[in-house]
């Protein structure tokens, strides 16, 4: 059930569900398959356990690098991090964005948050900023430590979208960032969330297109894991998925604010026309999501 619920584009909570469980169940079904196995030997049973085993290997290529970084490139380091409503503290934060990279992605960005982050000298190293801060979880923006040219936010969308064209030195076209927060498949209707996964391709298609020879980097909390079906139709038309690209795994970020590990990935870091060469999960205090780190190649 968990790797049909990967292929289908189910309408219901529970397919989705089952899909971003996919790796413990089925490595949870090998197992079990195998310990009747243990005790009595039988083809009748190692077949199920050989099938389970080999529907493992839809996460094997999650583990090993598929981005080839460019020869000739600039590379850039981009954080995101989604703020629990504003609730991450500001002066950690700001001090893991000015140490550690040049673009700093936010979800979640209240009027508080926003005017935090610069008391804390976020503004003295990453300058530039496209920021729209709305009370509660509808506010996105971006920190750079280079120019931000021009910047809106993308109509039909929840939580937010911002577009951004980012002027890096000693790269001919500028690149496009899109700082990304989609709705939620739960507790609200799943209707929402489901439009707005079939909303972006289009999004991310203008963002390209407006790009031209340039990169476009997509980041934020897209509430969808790798093995969702809806997910995987947003690395069609030459984006691709950082985490693979850097061979990072699962990289799992919620829920970050237990005493248990985060179970499942939902914030993500996609690229065009670019390539990952590392990528990590990086804790927020406050937050309940780790963020995402990743040092982005972009042509020159």
């Amino acid at each position: 059930l968990a790797c049909a619920a990967r292929v289908l584009p189910g309408g219901r909570l529970t397919v989705h569900f089952l899909a971003a469980l996919s790796p413990y169940l089925t490595i949870g079904a090998g197992v079990a398959s195998l310990l009747p196995l243990i005790a009595r030997p039988s083809w009748w049973i190692a077949g199920p356990a050989l099938l389970l085993a080999l529907a493992l290997a839809v996460q094997v290529p999650h583990f090993f690098g598929s981005g080839r970084t460019p020869a000739q490139s600039v590379a850039i380091r981009v954080l995101t991090a989604n703020l629990h409503e504003g609730s991450a503290d500001p002066k950690a934060l700001a001090a893991l964005a000015r140490e550690r990279t040049d673009l700093l992605v936010v979800q979640e960005l209240t009027p508080q948050a926003a005017e935090g982050l610069s008391r804390h000298g976020l503004d003295s190293e990453l300058p530039y900023r496209a920021v729209d801060a709305r009370p509660g979880a509808a506010g996105v923006g971006m920190w750079s430590r280079y120019p931000i040219l021009r910047s809106s936010r993308a109509p039909g969308y929840q939580l937010g979208v911002i577009i951004a064209s980012l002027r890096i030195p000693d790269v001919t076209s500028d690149a496009v960032v899109l700082a990304t927060h989609l709705a939620g498949p739960w507790p609200q209707p799943i209707d929402g969330w489901r439009k707005e996964l079939a909303n972006l391709p289009g999004t991310m298609r203008t963002a390209a297109e407006a790009a031209g020879a340039g990169a476009v980097i997509v980041a934020g909390d897209l509430n969808a894991t790798a093995d969702m079906a809806p997910f995987r139709r947003l690395l069609e038309g030459g984006f691709s998925n950082a985490a693979d690209q850097a061979g990072a795994g699962l990289a799992r970020t919620y829920p970050a604010d237990g005493s248990v590990p985060p179970l499942i990935g939902i914030d993500h870091i996609l690229t065009f026309n670019s390539a990952a060469s590392s990528l990590q999960t990086v804790r927020i205090p406050g937050s309940d999501h780790l963020g995402v780190i990743a040092t982005i190649h972009v042509p020159t």
